[in-house]
């Protein structure tokens, strides 16, 4: 370890990581799902290769499952190995898409979210974006589309400020809506808007307390705001909410940074 804040900083992950591999034991043992929780923990502690056959294994266990390839390409992600991410999303896409040919429009808007965020990983954000565009067509100005859109471009990192009008007109028609709330948030840690982002998280996390993006994103924003103590206790909380968070907003480019002089 290069200095003592990163190894406390393994610790606290493997600590979080053994908390939830004791949770998904009560679970059931061998599904898919609790194979692929298990390669998150895996992951977490740095046994890559362990990892890796875990959510091999998962996949294995229901090809058919759409959702476990985008597991394992995240699962990969956490290992450092991009490409193989990539392609292991392709692959969840590929058995998405052979679903969606038998499949109604309601049952494929179920999975908008889904569809679009995968593509938005695989750098096809103006094809995700057009896919909601014409759900909104289809189905009216409803605010979990706005939501969306916004969701897409905060994760592509591109027309953050169109982004932003996308939020507020969901928030407009879905005032207490989680997801136009994190997305806002995230959307105001991109344009360095510390305040804002507080604002926001603090409003979802007095209705979802244990939202990890809320916790997470707040905590970056306060430790901007040089609240160093509000900073710690919030990636603290998010962490045991979701042990694997800090890879979740590495990925989106957005780290923890030493708080401003």
């Amino acid at each position: 370890m290069k200095n003592a804040g990163a190894f406390i900083l393994a610790l606290v992950l493997i600590a979080c990581a053994a908390a939830h591999q004791n949770n998904a034991q009560t679970a059931t043992e061998g599904s898919a799902a609790s194979l692929m929780d298990r390669a998150r923990v895996l992951a977490a502690q740095g046994r890559n290769e362990e990892a890796l056959a875990a959510a091999d294994a998962a996949v294995a266990a229901e090809p058919q499952d759409f959702g476990l390839p985008v597991g394992r390409g995240e699962v990969l992600e956490q290992l450092g190995r991009r490409a193989e991410a990539e392609e292991s999303y392709r692959a969840g896409l590929r058995v998405f898409e052979m679903w969606l040919e038998t499949s109604t429009a309601e049952e494929a808007a179920h999975y908008l979210r889904y569809h679009t965020l995968v593509l938005t990983r695989l750098g096809r954000t103006p094809q995700a974006i057009a896919l909601v565009d014409a759900e909104l067509r289809r189905s009216g100005r409803q605010g979990r589309l706005f939501a969306l859109r916004c969701e897409i471009r905060v994760e592509a990192n591109v027309e953050i400020d169109r982004g932003l009008a996308d939020c507020n007109e969901a928030l407009a028609i879905e005032p207490g809506s989680e997801a136009a709330l994190v997305a806002r948030g995230l959307a105001f840690l991109r344009k360095e808007r510390w305040v804002d982002a507080e604002r926001d998280f603090t409003a979802l996390l007095t209705f979802s307390p244990a939202n990890p993006d809320g916790l997470y994103g707040r905590g970056l924003a306060r430790q901007r705001l040089h609240n160093a103590l509000g900073a710690a206790r919030d990636i603290a909380a998010a962490r045991q909410a979701l042990f694997y968070i800090d890879a979740e907003f590495e990925r989106r480019g957005l780290r923890q940074r030493p708080r401003m002089p």
